[in-house]
Parts: structure tokens; C-alpha cells; sequence
């Protein structure tokens, strides 16, 4: 597979790769390492060999790799492993998902930063007897926050529940100097992982609750031994081990190579790849975003929107302007802490559904979650009947253009203000959508003069999301319906909560932006305007009469670039099926909107959840970032129309006015003469 695997890490400098992208492209080799056989000569050497080894006893089938653990580097969970895997053909089968996982989005992404050729790098697979303890840990012989001491972590039941977070574990702190014990930290013990058919199930009990999972002699025995590794290997270690009938189990052991590691940055690849939450834990999640952030955050919208800005004196004004800014941080910090390691069980699910389906399509998974309700796409319909309304009355679009005013207009008024009641606090770009009502109404008249849709061939039918859901569920490991049914249900709130978690944070940043352009009206009056898009900081200043210094990039427009470069053929990711021709409109800001004509092809850089009102106007979508899981995709899927993604250099090497053929089955974007 070398030639496949290298035609797909390298379809992309990954330096313009986003994490997306990373993703997909492991996701397919994933997949092809699934559909691809073992060499007959493999399989026959080694199949005889573990069955004889094994039988049907329960092993653990884990990931050993160069890029993994050094003396210099440590990189625990960068590929999978397996436990309570049973019989020869299916540790074969986990053996190559283990030799897949060289190749996961984390991987790719260590590689680009670690330097060498990925042709390099290679993937040991050990095999392992399961040893089901019922009491498991980890041991760090120095403590990452305090040199002095060492700590001991255990869990009842195995070690999955403490390394994925699910479960909460005892925690002892030893004084290295004399290996004293110094203190013990108890959780609510309510939870374990224990084994469970093909795999593992997390159990609640309250017999966890009434007794640690060590007695003081046990945490000695395993500080002990941690501490007779760090002597064997001359270095300070991470010690995995477990306790079965009174026996300890060494299970691994790894060199700690750093004490103070630095935390990527909240949105880089490296935060996002690292967001892969466990089932329960994404479940917990939900029901907080679901239950109790987006009621308060729909509730303090419309608290915010009910005050008459008007009727405050300046001082109120921005005092108020404050307040609503530091709203607005407070729900940011949720959204990077929840939402979006919320959305990301997308690709969880994606994982199950392939593992499970085995599809020729990698991205089928993805036909699964459509037509899941999401508060964009109920707005565009919204959009599309006030369209039609004009669409289907002569005189009625006939008064509109005109600006002329009568019964009928009067009536079309009410349904427009009946819209912008729900929708019109939502922000693009530092601005409020539908501010005013003469652009928006010309967006509308725009949108129903629609006379050809410029599609040459729509997007086909994709299979039924409900007959995939029902195969998905007949073919789940062990007959688990509600399980199944479970893992369907968190996949689409996730899929959905990539869109509407924007949503959500534009009408509070709405709401801010109301009371900023209140500020800069006022100011403008006063003959004191600022300049550009000036930040709500600035504004309240002013408003004070606190100097204020100019922004001096704010009245910079940036020059367009040089049209030195002129395309024949671009390649991308084939996002959504279909083929369209049409005129491109590069949208690149807020004053872009007004000039979208329907039929055209929308190019941008990426499609905000806030300005998806496009898209039903748009007979292609072409991005530049790419990846099946960002919302432009989502959103084509959704409104069956051939996107493309991933093109770099998108709103560069493509041109208003330039006539375009995008092909979403291929990933091509043709630009003609």
C-alpha cells in the first residue's frame, strides 16, 4: 500500500492542511488498511502461531512505534490499541488498525513537526494477554508539578476508565527522599470499566464508593516497583500496572521526558487533534450544552436585545458596551472549553460507523447524519419562503423594486420583521447581518429572480439516512440496539452542534455589535467617528471622552491581489457530489453579501454558520479550507449542491466574473478562459 498511502499524505502540503483535512486524510488510509487484505503468505505464518499462542483467551493488541516513546520524547495515545480482542482472524484484523493508526491525523501531524520522511517511521505491534485486574493505575515516580514527591493514580476495574477521564481515581502523593506516603485524595467512586463481551462497559455501583481500590501495603508494592523501574532505566517513568488476585502486573512503562509541557493553543491543530473525548464523557457533555448553555444563551440574547439602548445618557451607554463584551468572553471561553470538544465526537462517530460498516465510501458516515435539523438551515428555509412569496407575485416584487407601498407590501413587511425577530441579531465578519432593511429586502428580491440554477447535474440522491441508521444498527457488535441507537444519536447532536454552536454565539456577539453601532452613531453626530471596524473597547472610550488613539490599519483596505496567476485546473477535496457551472463570486467580507447573484459559485475562504444564507442562492461552493467535517460541506451536503474544498490560494487564483465548472465528485474546480 506504500504508493496509496503516500499519494494520500501527500495530496496537500500540510503546512495549508487544517486539522480537518489531517483528519480525513487518516480516515481514508484507515479505511484502505481495513479493505486491504494481508499478503496470503502473512496471514499463513502468523495465524497458526497466535491461534497456538492464544486460543480464544482475551489479549490486548497495542501500538509500538518509532515515532511513540524515547528517551527524548514521550507521545502516550498517539496510535490505537485494543484489549479483549479474541481469536486469530480478529487480532489480525486489530493488528492492522494498529499499523493504520502510524498513519492517524496526530501522527501526521507529529511528523510534520518532528522533521523526518514518514517512509521512515514503522509500527511494532505487541500482543499481549489480557490480564483483567480489578484494580488498575498509573504511576509517575516524579510528580509533573512537584520534584519531591511521586503519585499514584488507581481506579477500581481496568485502566481505560482512568486514561479516557470517565472515571475519577484515587490519588496517593509519596516523598521520594524516604517513599512515605504524604497524603490520599478520594473521589466519589461510582464508576469502573470493566470487561464486557467483544470490548468493555463502563459500570455504576455504589460498592466502588465504599472502599479504595489500594490499601496503604498495595500503594507501597507499586511504588516500590515504579521506583525499581526508574532505577533499571536510570530515568524518571510512567509506570501502567494492574492487580489481579492479589498479583501486581507490570502492564508498560514509559520514560517521563518532559515536566512542564506547554499546552497548544486553544483552536491549532494541535488542541484540535488532541480532542478526542470519550463516549460518556461526549454524553455528559451534551446534555450540559443542550439542557442548560444554549437555554441561558437564547434567554440572555433576548434579555440583551429588550434593552433600549436609545434612552441610555453616553456613560450608560458604555458601561453597557462593557458588560455585553464581557458576555460574550464568558460564552467564548464555553464554547473552546465545551462546544467544540463536543463536536468533535463527529469523529467518533465516523470511526464506529466505518469499523462497523466497512464501506466502500469512507465518508459515508457523513449521508448518515444528514437531514439533521440545524438552526441554519431552518433560517435559509425561512429565507426561501420569503423569496418565493415574491417570486410567485409579479406586483409584489414589481413594488419592492420600485420602493412603492401598499397592502400587499405592507403584509410582506410584517413576514420580513417576523424573520429578523428570530434571525436578525446574527453577525458576519464585525457586523450585524440585517441592520438594514432596504439591502436585506434587495437580498431577497435578488434571491427569488433566480432564473437558473447552474447546476448541470444536482447533486444525486444519496442513500436514506434512516435505512443507513437501520443497517448501521443490525450490524453493531453484539446484537446492541440501544447502544447502536445511542452512538447514531450522539453522532447527529454532535454534526448538528457544529453548526448551531455559532449560532448560538452570534446573537450574543449581535447584541454586543447593537450596542457598538448605537455607540458609533452617536459618535459620528458628534463629527468623532472611528475609523474602520473599530473594537468595542475603543468605542466606550470615546464615548467617555477618553482619548483615544486612531487605529491605523482600520481605514487600510488591503489591495486586491495581482492577477499574475492565471488557473487552467485546481485540485481539491471532493466534499459534495454533483456537477455545476457558473460565474464565480469571491466573497471575501461583510460588503460581499449584497453583491451575491443567485446561480453564481460562492467562493470564500471558509463559510461562517452565520452567512449560509448564501447557499441556497449558490449553484457550487468552492473553499479554501478543506476538510468533510467544516461547515460549507456540511451545509452543501445538507442543500444538495457540488462543493469542493481544500483548494489552496481559493479566493486568489479564482476571480470574480471568472466563468467556473466545479466537479464535486472529483475534487476539480476548472477555470475557463
Amino acid at each position: 500500500m506504500e504508493e496509496k498511502i503516500l499519494l494520500e499524505v501527500n495530496r496537500k502540503n500540510r503546512d495549508e492542511m487544517r486539522w480537518e483535512e489531517m483528519w480525513d486524510t487518516a480516515l481514508r488510509i484507515r479505511s484502505l488498511f481495513k479493505s486491504t487484505p494481508l499478503p496470503p503468505f502473512m496471514e499463513e505464518k502468523l495465524a497458526p502461531i497466535i491461534e497456538k499462542r492464544f486460543g480464544e483467551r482475551p489479549v490486548a493488541v497495542r501500538s509500538s512505534s518509532t515515532l511513540e516513546d524515547s528517551r527524548s520524547a514521550s507521545h502516550a495515545g498517539l496510535h490505537e490499541s485494543f484489549i479483549n480482542i479474541k481469536g486469530a482472524d480478529r487480532i489480525l484484523e486489530h493488528m492492522r488498525l494498529v499499523w493504520a493508526s502510524l498513519w492517524s491525523d496526530a501522527s501526521l501531524l507529529l511528523i510534520d513537526e518532528t522533521g523526518p520522511d514518514e517512509r521512515t517511521h514503522a509500527m511494532a505491534v505487541i500482543i499481549q494477554e489480557l490480564v483483567a485486574g480489578e484494580k488498575s493505575g498509573v504511576a509517575f515516580t516524579v510528580d509533573p508539578t512537584d520534584p519531591g514527591r511521586g503519585v499514584i493514580e488507581s481506579v477500581h476495574g481496568l485502566n481505560m476508565g482512568l486514561v479516557d477521564g470517565d472515571v475519577e481515581p484515587d490519588r496517593w502523593f509519596l516523598r521520594r527522599s524516604d517513599d512515605n506516603i504524604l497524603s490520599h485524595d478520594q473521589p466519589v467512586r461510582d464508576k469502573a470499566v470493566l470487561i464486557s463481551g467483544k470490548g468493555t462497559r463502563t459500570t455504576s455501583s455504589g460498592s466502588f464508593s465504599a472502599t479504595s481500590p489500594l490499601s496503604d501495603e498495595e500503594v507501597n508494592t507499586v511504588w516500590g516497583a515504579a521506583r525499581g523501574i526508574e532505577e533499571l532505566f536510570v530515568t524518571p517513568q510512567d509506570v501502567e500496572w494492574t492487580i489481579k488476585d492479589g498479583d501486581l502486573y507490570i502492564l508498560q512503562a514509559r520514560p517521563i521526558t518532559t515536566l512542564e509541557t506547554e499546552q497548544p493553543a486553544r483552536g491549532s491543530k494541535e488542541w484540535n487533534l488532541g480532542l478526542k473525548g470519550s463516549f460518556r464523557h461526549l454524553e455528559e457533555l451534551r446534555a450540559r450544552i443542550e439542557e442548560v448553555h444554549f437555554p441561558k444563551m437564547a434567554a440572555q440574547a433576548s434579555r440583551l436585545a429588550s434593552v433600549d439602548l436609545s434612552g441610555q445618557d453616553d456613560r450608560a451607554l458604555a458601561l453597557e458596551i462593557g458588560r455585553r463584551l464581557a458576555i460574550l468572553q464568558h460564552w467564548t471561553d464555553i464554547y473552546w472549553d465545551e462546544f467544540i470538544p463536543m463536536a468533535h465526537g463527529v469523529r467518533l462517530f465516523g470511526q464506529i460507523y466505518n469499523d462497523v460498516m466497512d464501506p466502500e465510501d469512507t465518508f459515508q458516515f457523513v449521508d448518515l447524519l444528514r437531514q439533521t435539523p440545524m438552526l441554519s438551515t431552518q433560517r435559509n428555509a425561512a429565507l426561501q419562503d420569503l423569496a418565493a412569496s415574491i417570486r410567485d407575485n409579479a406586483d409584489l416584487a414589481h413594488e419592492l423594486e420600485e420602493g412603492q407601498i401598499s397592502r400587499q407590501t405592507e403584509e410582506f413587511q410584517k413576514q420580513v420583521e417576523d424573520f429578523l425577530g428570530r434571525y436578525g441579531d446574527l453577525t458576519w465578519s464585525g457586523s450585524r447581518l440585517f441592520d438594514n432593511r432596504e439591502p436585506f429586502l434587495k437580498f431577497l428580491v435578488n434571491m427569488a429572480g433566480s432564473a437558473s440554477s447552474g447546476r448541470d447535474d444536482a447533486a444525486p440522491e444519496t442513500s436514506d439516512p434512516e435505512i443507513l441508521a437501520l443497517k448501521f444498527i443490525s450490524r453493531y457488535p453484539d446484537g446492541s440496539e440501544e447502544e447502536a441507537k445511542r452512538v447514531i444519536d450522539l453522532g447527529r447532536a454532535s454534526w448538528r452542534l457544529r453548526d448551531d454552536d455559532n449560532i448560538y454565539l452570534g446573537r450574543i456577539e449581535g447584541q454586543l455589535q447593537a450596542a457598538v453601532g448605537q455607540g458609533l452613531t452617536r459618535l459620528a453626530a458628534r463629527g468623532h467617528p472611528l475609523a474602520g471596524h473599530p473594537s468595542p473597547a475603543r468605542v466606550a472610550a470615546a464615548l467617555q471622552g477618553m482619548p483615544v488613539e486612531d487605529d491605523k490599519t482600520a481605514d487600510q483596505t488591503p489591495a486586491p491581489p495581482a492577477r499574475n496567476v492565471s488557473a487552467r485546473q485546481i485540485v481539491g477535496q471532493p466534499a459534495s457530489r454533483g456537477l455545476a457551472h457558473g460565474v464565480a463570486r469571491v466573497v471575501t467580507g461583510f460588503e460581499d453579501l449584497a453583491t451575491f447573484v443567485a446561480g453564481e459559485v460562492l467562493v470564500c475562504d471558509a463559510i461562517d454558520p452565520n452567512m449560509t444564507l448564501l447557499v441556497p442562492m449558490a449553484c457550487a461552493i468552492v473553499e479554501r479550507r478543506g476538510g468533510m467535517l467544516i461547515h460549507g460541506a456540511i451545509i452543501a451536503r445538507e442543500s444538495g449542491i457540488p462543493c469542493v474544498n481544500g483548494v489552496p490560494g481559493a479566493t486568489t487564483l479564482i476571480h470574480t466574473g471568472d466563468s467556473v465548472t466545479v466537479d464535486g465528485y472529483l475534487g476539480l474546480v476548472i477555470v475557463h478562459s
